[in-house]
């Protein structure tokens, strides 16, 4: 029997292997706040849940109630994260990328893609596409110097994925730490030539 090499590998595991320091954040860094019971993933799938269903183009927040009666089947932590949520949006809502996202059109979330690299498949999943290349990755918790490293690798295969796919080279990418007290927007460089990736 023979065996092959893996060949396939999704950007969350290439990440560690890329960035310069094996830094984690786990978490951390949401200023201190309790969780409430919430485990950090799920509340990070609900961060995520909440800025597919945005329509930027609107005035009004997304309705939080009702997603998360939707999406979240635990009792006990529905309110804590209805109120999280809601802290998340008033944020967001403040900040100048929310005012860039209102005027783009034809913005796709969640997009799935598989970039080829030689003879290995790097599958990932981009937060939001614009139709002019504008790539946003959110993130929740700590942004420290070695998580952030590793997200501008990420935001580069990224971009590197929608110039194979797509055809066209992003101009802006912007990294969202939805957790910062004082929200920040990283715009990050994109460079997507092969000896970058």
């Amino acid at each position: 029997m023979l065996f092959r090499s893996r060949r396939t590998f999704a950007v969350t595991d290439l990440l560690p292997l890329m960035a310069e320091s094996s830094e984690r954040s786990s978490g951390q860094g949401r200023d201190e706040q309790p969780d409430h019971g919430i485990r950090p993933a799920f509340r990070g799938t609900m961060a995520h849940r909440l800025f597919e269903v945005w329509n930027f183009a609107s005035q009004e927040l997304p309705d939080i109630e009702s997603l998360v009666l939707r999406e979240c089947p635990d009792l006990r932590i529905r309110e804590p994260l209805v109120t999280e949520l809601k802290d998340i949006a008033e944020r967001f809502e403040k900040t100048p990328l929310r005012a860039i996202l209102a005027q783009q059109s034809d913005l796709q979330r969640e997009m799935d893609f598989m970039l080829r690299v030689d003879d290995v498949l790097i599958q990932g999943v981009i937060d939001l596409l614009g139709a002019d290349g504008l790539i946003v990755d959110y993130k929740t918790g700590q942004r420290t110097p070695g998580e952030h490293a590793k997200y501008e690798q990420q935001i580069r295969l990224y971009a590197a994925a929608v110039r194979q796919l797509l055809g066209m080279v992003p101009e802006k990418a912007y990294l969202c730490y939805l957790d910062c007290r004082n929200e920040e927007e990283i715009t990050c460089p994109v460079d997507v030539s092969p000896e970058k990736i």
